[in-house]
């Protein structure tokens, strides 16, 4: 017996001491690879679609699980991967696979091979303008405001903003001004000898209420701006002044900010960049410095561009001047010299998606920015899509779906073509992406991204 004991014994710590190693490094991703002999360091492939239920391939293999699926044990190298579901084209990828690394291919949205259209007018429209603070479409039949329509895809509901016999019915609108987080617009309507401003506090409402605001304007302003808490209060900008004007009680704060780089505001407050590029926050008749432009270089401000502030929240700044300078407050300050058309926020990702007239980019305030599509002809448009892990582009008149990846370059898929030189309008609400049809310019619905995610 004490013989067997010690058998068991030595035959327990043997096994132990090899064992628990190989569990150790089997566990830290380390398999034995039988063809070169020895210890390699496997990575992992995550992948996760919508919809979900995809076959995977690797190497032409069929993987056992669908999607969403982590793949663990691969060894390192180059893999193709291939995602497989009925209706919807192939998803293909390479993918590197480093010792100890993971690849996350997430939220991948497979292309069906026939889109989702829905028909929603039978009129035909000469302009499309899109107002995401109200998650709605203006559409224009004519170039009268009372040929305008509001759309609200929701509910698809299309309303007059103005009757065509109203006192305002046949004012032609020059542009349409619109503004984040605002339900309100201002219209700059007339002619070039009778310039008229009209501001629509609610462009939700039934019955939109009008209300002519010219008398406080003393010459054509570059920019109107208004506070979103007070419908009533405007801000009017002229070369380097701003009026502040209370519509409520006819009051205009003449030259109420004079010598200045830029504007804005954010939540009530007042931003502006002084002669000195100086950024200020104004508390009545008090200016706290928000920061100083030692922080930056020399040329910062420097110039005849008037910028636009826009505070993407507290100490994160933008500044974009009218002819698109891109730059930010944080490094590396410096986004774009020129040619910057529009930029969008993700909160949820804490990103900056900006485009010019031939790149799409995302800059995430970590690193510098990335060319996400650099093959534009003529984008007009951008938006983010599914959660922001995509982008929809509206490029030369035609849409298209832009997937960024971890690895490689971006895949980029053709949407629809749209009227020639229109605006088109993403809803995160319902995932579909409104336009005027190319050819018949009705109003039309394509869905791509599934159930308004």
């Amino acid at each position: 017996m004490p013989i067997v004991r010690k058998f068991f014994f030595y035959l327990f710590v043997i096994i132990y001491v090899v064992l628990c190693p190989l569990l150790l490094l089997y566990a830290t991703g380390y398999i034995l690879d039988t063809g070169k002999r020895q210890l390699t360091q496997t990575g992992l492939i995550w992948l996760s679609t919508k919809p979900s239920g995809a076959d995977v391939f690797l190497k032409k293999s069929r993987y056992i699980y669908k999607t969403p699926v982590g793949i663990k044990e691969l060894y390192p190298g180059n893999y193709k991967i291939m995602l497989k579901l009925k209706g919807y084209t192939p998803w293909t990828h390479d993918a590197l696979i480093a010792p100890g690394k993971a690849v996350a291919f997430e939220k991948i949205l497979l292309i069906p091979k026939k889109w989702r259209m829905e028909y929603l007018s039978d009129d035909s429209y000469s302009e499309l303008i899109p107002a995401p603070s109200v998650d709605g479409i203006i559409l224009a039949k004519s170039g009268q405001l009372g040929n305008f329509y509001i759309f609200t895809p929701d509910n698809k509901e299309m309303r007059p903003i103005s009757e065509p016999e109203s006192a305002y019915g046949e004012l032609p609108v020059n542009s349409i001004l619109l503004q984040d987080d605002s339900p309100s617009a201002v219209l700059s309507c007339g002619y070039f000898w009778d310039r008229r401003y009209l501001f629509i506090e609610d462009l939700k409402a039934a019955k939109p209420v009008i209300k002519d605001i010219s008398a406080f304007f003393r010459e054509r302003p570059s920019h109107i701006i208004w506070d979103v808490h007070a419908y009533n209060k405007f801000f009017a900008v002229y070369k380097d002044a701003v009026d502040r004007i209370d519509a409520e009680s006819r009051v205009v704060s003449r030259g109420y900010l004079k010598n200045i780089k830029g504007f804005g505001l954010r939540h009530g407050s007042v931003y502006f960049i002084n002669a000195g590029s100086n950024l200020f926050k104004k508390y009545g008749q008090k200016n706290e410095p928000v920061f100083s432009n030692r922080y930056f270089d020399k040329q910062f401000f420097n110039g005849s561009d008037f910028y636009r502030v826009k505070v993407l929240r507290d100490n994160m700044f933008l500044f974009i001047s009218d002819n698109g300078r891109l730059m930010a407050s944080q490094p590396p300050y410096h986004l774009e010299c020129s040619g910057v058309l529009g930029v969008d926020f993700s909160e949820r990702g804490d990103s900056l998606l900006y485009w010019t007239k031939d790149s799409a980019n995302i800059f995430d305030f970590s690193r510098s920015p990335q060319k996400i599509y650099g093959s534009g002809k003529n984008i007009r448009q951008c938006f983010w899509v599914y959660q922001d892990s995509h982008l929809l582009c509206n490029d030369n008149d035609s849409v298209y779906l832009i997937e960024p990846q971890p690895q490689g370059s971006s895949h980029v898929d053709f949407v629809t073509g749209v009227k020639k030189n229109s605006s088109v309008y993403y809803s995160d609400e319902t995932g579909f992406v409104y336009y005027l049809d190319e050819q018949s310019a009705k109003l039309k619905a394509i869905e791509v991204a599934p159930n308004g995610i």
